[in-house]
């Protein structure tokens, strides 16, 4: 994850978006970090997350 943006080269693809939904399911229904900042995966989940106009981190989280 640290030669390219994402997982396909410079822009966001379909496995990017595969792999991301995973991770956004799992953002979303829990309230655990799934990624410690410190993981290789963070900035890539993180670059996804600020993707047009940051609309997946919009997401309603049914965290309580």
């Amino acid at each position: 994850m640290t030669d390219q943006p994402f997982v396909c080269g410079r822009s966001p693809a379909y496995a990017d978006y595969i792999v991301f939904g995973m991770f956004q399911w799992a953002r979303c229904v829990s309230g655990f970090e799934l990624l410690d900042p410190a993981d290789p995966v963070h900035p890539w989940r993180q670059r996804l997350l600020d993707m047009y106009d940051r609309l997946a981190a919009r997401a309603v989280r049914c965290v309580t």
